[in-house]
C-alpha cells in the first residue's frame, strides 16, 4: 500500500511491517541530534522512520537497516524517491552483527522493534519476522546499542507499556539512562498501550508525559496533531 505524507511519499507492499501510527509516532517524538549527526534506523522496514528523521534533521547522515530482503525492495525504493537519497542509505543486515563503515559512532539510534513475545506466528515469514521477536527485541537493542552510540548519543524506541520496569532493568544494566518517556494512550479512560522511551549515556532528570491520541468523539487530539502536524496531509 503507498501512503503519501507532506514531504515524502511511502511504499510497503513488499514490507512484514506495514505502516503505522507507532513509526509516525516515533518519528515525530524522538529527540533529534545535533546537525551532521550520524543516524542509524534499526528494523528500517519501508524506511518511515529514517524518512522523518531526514526531514526532521535537514543536514543528518541516516543509515537505514533492515533484515529482510522484501523489505529493503521497498525501502531502496522509498530512499531514492525521496528529496533526501543523498542523506540516508539502506543497508540490508542485522542489527545484531552490524559493524559501521569507518567506525562510525551514531548520535542516534532508532528503532520500532517486534514486541510480540506470544500467540501463533503469521504463515508469512515476512509479518511474522516483523511482529515477533525472533532476535530483535528492546533488549537485544539496548545491549548492542551501547556499543555503538557516540559519547552523548541517544537510543530512542517505541514498545508496549507493560514493558516499562523491564526495559528500564535493561538500560540500567547497560549503563544507558532513561531521558524521556511518553505514555501513549488511544482514547480517554484507556491505559497507555504503547511507551516512547528515550535512553541516554548520561544521568539526568527524566521527563515524563502522556500523549492521548484521540479524543471521547474520536477525533485527533490537539496533542496529536500539533506532534504530528508536519507529516500527515490533513493536519
Amino acid at each position: 500500500m503507498a501512503f503519501s505524507f507532506k514531504q515524502f511519499h511511502v511504499e510497503d507492499t513488499h514490507c512484514g511491517m506495514k505502516i503505522s501510527t507507532d513509526g509516525v509516532l516515533l518519528g515525530a517524538w524522538t529527540r533529534t541530534p545535533p546537525p551532521s549527526a550520524h543516524i542509524l534506523d534499526v528494523g528500517a522496514g519501508s524506511g518511515l522512520i529514517a524518512l522523518m528523521l531526514a526531514q526532521r534533521c535537514p543536514s543528518a547522515h541516516i543509515t537505514a537497516l533492515e533484515l529482510d530482503l522484501n523489505a529493503v525492495t521497498d525501502l531502496s525504493s522509498n530512499i531514492q524517491s525521496s528529496p533526501w537519497a543523498d542523506r540516508i542509505e539502506a543497508v540490508q543486515g542485522d542489527f545484531q552483527t552490524f559493524t559501521p563503515q569507518e567506525d562510525i559512532l551514531y548520535d542516534l539510534i532508532v528503532s520500532n522493534p517486534p514486541f510480540f513475545d506470544t500467540g501463533i506466528v503469521s504463515p508469512d515469514t515476512s509479518r511474522a519476522g516483523a511482529r515477533h521477536r525472533a532476535g530483535l527485541d528492546y533488549r537485544s537493542l539496548i545491549a548492542n546499542a551501547h556499543n555503538l552510540l557516540s559519547a552523548d548519543g541517544s537510543l530512542a524506541m517505541i514498545v508496549p507499556a507493560e514493558c516499562e520496569s523491564d526495559l528500564v532493568l535493561h538500560a540500567e544494566l547497560a549503563r544507558l539512562n532513561v531521558s524521556r518517556l511518553c505514555h501513549v494512550i488511544t482514547r480517554p479512560g484507556k491505559s497507555a498501550k504503547r511507551l516512547l522511551v528515550q535512553l541516554d549515556r548520561h544521568p539526568g532528570h527524566c521527563s515524563d508525559s502522556r500523549l492521548t491520541i484521540r479524543d471521547v468523539h474520536d477525533q485527533w487530539t490537539p496533542e496529536y496533531i500539533a506532534l504530528t502536524k508536519d507529516f500527515y496531509l490533513n493536519f
